[in-house]
């Protein structure tokens, strides 16, 4: 990055660090802790929302890093971003870093602004998406000075999915769980009061966009030969449109005569049983008992 911001001495360089928003993910955490961490470096750090602030937003600007909220009026043009190239362009940045979800957007500021260089970060993504977005993501990694990526998988399925010559090169994000006491998996098992049944655990904010509503689905599913024990462990539930999804994967779940729990904190995992209540009954009739999506 040294090499690339070298061209421009005058002053201190200037990192425009573009994302969605500055929610309470991993993805968010690293810019933020990256934004913090460039001024001690000799560099002036600027924070791009494209969507919406969050979290992270008032404790960056009381640290006196600028925080701006890019999100473009209802009435815009498809495919620019106003907002964000006007705030750009006043920033003046030597690099614009844009993070997973904020690339396309980035790509187009960029060729709009002079002289500045594009890097992007991968953080992971849904391989299930359009293919007008693979099209679009591949337009923008010809128009990126540097790819990265934070791990050696999404690397390579990005590699696979934008067709670029070589992998991205791989920077760990640095969010590692807290140290804790090594315990046998008996003993983690007696904790969360479960024995030898199966567990499926779904680890993630809960908001709608991480679609915990799909493993409740698979295991709806399931022929088990034995109960089944399911948690949904995180936090969130930060908008009502989340909530309402949440508690309705959970009522269309009770419907069919199974439980599942769905809160924040819990020291035991109860148990359902996965299997048919009625062996006649064909998948149509679990999928008709479970429509999570049109709560």
């Amino acid at each position: 990055m040294r090499a690339v911001l070298s061209r421009r001495s005058e002053g201190r360089p200037r990192i425009a660090l573009v994302l969605p928003g500055l929610g309470s993910g991993g993805l968010e955490r690293v810019v933020a802790d990256l934004a913090r961490a460039l001024p001690g470096r000799g560099y002036a750090a600027g924070v791009f929302c494209t969507s919406k602030l969050g979290v992270h937003a008032d404790a960056l600007r009381r640290a006196g890093i600028p925080v701006w909220n890019c999100r473009d009026p209802s009435f815009r043009i498809p495919g620019l971003p106003i907002r964000l190239i006007a705030r750009l362009r006043g920033f003046g940045p030597s690099i614009v870093h844009a993070q997973s979800g904020a690339w396309l957007p980035a790509t187009v500021a960029c060729a709009a602004l002079d002289g500045a260089d594009l890097v992007f970060t991968e953080h992971g993504r849904d391989l299930r998406q359009p293919r007008w977005r693979t099209l679009a993501d591949r337009w923008c990694a010809r128009r990126t000075r540097r790819v990265t990526a934070v791990s050696t998988e999404a690397a390579l399925r990005l590699q696979a999915l934008v067709a670029l010559d070589a992998a991205p090169d791989v920077i760990h994000n640095g969010v590692a769980p807290e140290s804790t006491p090594r315990r046998s998996r008996a003993e983690v098992r007696a904790a969360l009061g479960l024995s030898d049944e199966l567990l499926a655990l779904s680890v993630g904010r809960l908001e709608s966009i991480k679609n915990h509503a799909l493993l409740i689905e698979a295991l709806s599913l399931l022929d088990a030969a034995h109960p089944v024990r399911a948690a949904i462990v995180g936090k969130g539930m930060g908008s009502a449109a989340a909530r309402s999804s949440n508690c309705c994967m959970v009522s269309k779940w009770s419907v069919c005569g199974n439980s599942i729990p769905c809160s924040r904190r819990s020291s035991t995992i109860p148990r359902f049983d996965s299997r048919r209540p009625n062996s006649s009954r064909s998948t149509a009739w679990k999928r008709k008992c479970f429509r999570s999506r049109s709560c």
